[in-house]
């Protein structure tokens, strides 16, 4: 059977995690045509735009894309999360998968781990939020999960 082809927008700062996503998808999801954007701001407007059925997201982002001009602005540990915010006030529907490296995240002095982002997420976000994967550049296990999670999209 074959897929139709489907937009997504890979929002990754880090460029080994990026090489490694697009390898994966390219091998396992050909139909998946991804764009690639390394900010907040360069994400947003994209998707302002252009559809996305997928977003695969990184929690912490820069505001603005790092170039030799531009340090990116300051730094934002949920630039992934002010992206679903996003998403969620103007009522965009993309399917959103987080590719995050951290466990915990520090929010007003708590950290908060992966789980825990999950359950908020699943809660605040529920008719886009698809799930949290935990990359890992020793482990396939990250590809296993990301799969699993597309493969749950695409039913």
């Amino acid at each position: 059977m074959s897929k139709q082809f489907t937009k997504a927008l890979l929002v990754e700062d880090d460029q080994f995690k990026e090489a490694a996503i697009l390898e994966f998808l390219q091998t396992d999801f050909r139909y998946i045509e991804v764009e690639v954007r390394r900010s907040l701001t360069s994400a947003i407007t994209l998707i302002k735009n252009e559809n996305v059925d997928y977003i695969f997201l990184d929690m912490s982002l820069p505001t603005f894309d790092v170039s030799v001009n531009e340090s990116g602005g300051r730094p934002n540990g949920f630039g992934g999360w002010d992206l679903m915010r996003y998403l969620d006030a103007k009522k965009i529907q993309s399917n959103v998968i987080v590719v995050t490296q951290f466990e915990t995240f520090e929010l007003n002095d708590q950290n908060l781990t992966i789980d825990t982002l999950k359950i908020i997420f699943s809660e605040k976000y529920k008719k886009i939020f698809k799930g949290i994967v935990k990359y890992d550049s020793i482990s396939n296990l990250w590809k296993t999960e990301l799969k699993r999670l597309i493969e749950n999209v695409s039913k």
